[in-house]
């Protein structure tokens, strides 16, 4: 039986280190990982290093784990090749090998030597794969654009309705006898809409667009549902205009024909009319002649009771129906005698808004549905006792009609130009001429039924100068007569677009034209 001499009898240093280099190896591996989880779905400003030291300590965890795995494992190496050598009878040339193989990957060649040392060629791999891990860990972190939605439950700003702002009120005093013990009752008069309101949806009308506002939060998006007004295009029988033949004195409905004297139609044709209508009569002109080549409507337009009389001249009032504009253009293609026209009655609606803000808390708000609950009841007087304040539901009905009286003066009018020539219904430019200076500056006039009114010139053999190319745009309207619009005309979203579905989105934008002043909105 040999004898074990001390000095080659198992040590406990050796094992001593690749245990602990490995243990704390993986303790390395962990707490990297660890780490870099922590640092997950993090915004980068909300960290507690910056991202530049953050990457260092990174960096610095591989780095150690790949000092102490390559510790463990040079330390496993060197055990087994001199368990190895001290069994086996090794060359000249395997013992270089085995020796130099984990300096030079050129030992590798001698696959003999290796094969028949799985153990050391594993151990030899493994040293030579240790340094990846100081080379993919780090790359892990990484910074990419990310939105984190937060949810909260918030009163959000509409507009409100039942608000002093919006329109001007005058009362009356009706009845009380202060002997008899009577209260003194009043009568709120709806007067017209303020100064401030006019202002505002005139811009927007102006603008074509609804001007941004400032919201709660940057970077938030919700929906809201509020009621508000709107109007409600419908057509019309073209009977309800025979009552303007007394107006204007002539054949209203029929067209000037040069050829046959004897016809009674008004020579100055009108192409558009608006007007609104006078408690119960759709039609409120009396008979009288045209007054400057115009249907009478300056003196009506004029006469504003300044004792707080509803001004039914611009809001359309009945007492059986909602207010209402009532909007007639003249057909462009034969027979030009047709006439469209609309019933633009308004309404209670549901309005479900988005709102979008940016960086900076500005949003334009976006009209995703209005939904049409009910017709408004013309009422333009509220009764209340002398010690009461008028009620919020006849402030808010106060409200509605000053939004419909701002969008009234917008249309309110008539239109009248020379006599067509031949083949052509287009009233030109040059000879128009509109009593509603208003309506021709909105994006209305770009609309399929009033965008011809914006002619320079058309195929009837006018000597007019020519349009200049860059700002006006040759337009095949009729399928035969060629005019010449203005290029922002034919560029606008509004361009071709029906009159009655134009004027129902001027009023809403004229609605969420509210959102960017304080003044008419609430919580």
């Amino acid at each position: 039986m040999r004898k074990h001499t001390t000095g080659r009898s198992v040590h406990w240093q050796a094992p001593t280190v690749i245990l602990l280099a490995f243990a704390v190896s993986l303790a390395l591996a962990i707490g990297h990982h660890l780490f870099y989880t922590s640092l997950d779905q993090i915004p980068v400003e909300n960290n507690v290093f910056s991202q530049q030291t953050n990457i260092a300590i990174g960096t610095g965890f591989a780095f150690l784990f790949r000092a102490c795995l390559a510790i463990a494992t040079c330390t496993a190496y060197w055990q087994v090749f001199w368990h190895t050598a001290l069994r086996k009878t090794l060359t000249v040339s395997s013992a270089d090998a085995l020796t130099g193989v984990l300096g030079s990957l050129v030992e590798f060649t001698n696959v003999r030597t290796f094969f028949s040392n799985p153990a050391l060629l594993a151990l030899a791999v493994l040293a030579w794969l240790v340094p990846l891990a100081s080379l993919l860990p780090p790359a892990t972190l990484s910074v990419l654009p990310s939105t984190i939605a937060n949810s909260t439950y918030e009163r959000v700003p509409v507009p409100y309705f039942d608000n002093v702002g919006m329109t001007g009120t005058n009362y009356r005093v009706l009845a009380g006898d202060s002997i008899m013990g009577l209260k003194s009752s009043i009568v709120d008069m709806y007067l017209q809409p303020t100064l401030h309101l006019s202002r505002m949806v005139a811009t927007t009308a102006y603008r074509g667009t609804v001007p941004e506002h400032q919201t709660l939060h940057p970077n938030a998006t919700y929906e809201v549902e509020f009621n508000a007004p709107a109007v409600q295009c419908l057509p019309l029988s073209q009977d309800i205009l025979e009552p303007f033949n007394h107006a204007a004195g002539c054949n209203f409905l029929g067209m000037f024909d040069s050829t046959n004297p004897a016809n009674d139609s008004c020579e100055n044709q009108v192409p558009y009319v608006a007007w609104v209508p006078e408690y119960g009569a759709l039609v409120p002109f009396k008979n009288s002649n045209l007054s400057s080549q115009l249907l009478p409507l300056d003196s009506d337009l004029s006469d504003l009771d300044p004792t707080g009389e509803p001004n039914a001249n611009y809001i359309g009032g009945s007492t059986d129906g909602p207010a209402a504009l009532l909007v007639a253009t003249r057909s462009q293609s034969p027979p030009y005698t047709d006439w469209n026209v609309l019933n633009c009655s308004m309404f209670n609606a549901t309005y479900v808004v988005n709102i979008s803000s940016d960086s900076n808390s500005r949003s334009q708000p976006y009209l995703s549905d209005v939904r049409m609950e009910n017709s408004l009841a013309y009422s333009a007087q509220a009764k209340r006792y002398v010690d009461e304040d008028i009620s919020a539901a006849s402030l808010s009905i106060f409200s509605y009609l000053g939004m419909m009286e701002c969008l009234n003066r917008l249309l309110v009018g008539t239109m009248v130009g020379s006599s067509p020539i031949g083949n052509t219904s287009y009233w030109l430019q040059l000879g128009l001429r509109v009593q509603n200076p208003h309506l021709m500056s909105t994006l209305l006039a770009f609309t399929h039924e009033l965008s011809p009114f914006l002619a320079t010139s058309n195929s009837s053999g006018l000597m007019m100068p020519a349009p200049d190319p860059s700002q006006w745009v040759a337009v095949n309207k009729s399928g035969y007569n060629v005019i010449s619009l203005p290029e922002e005309a034919v560029s606008s979203p509004s361009f071709n677009q029906s009159l009655g579905s134009a004027i129902e989105e001027l009023f809403h934008n004229m609605t969420l034209s509210l959102f960017s002043d304080s003044r008419f909105i609430r919580d």
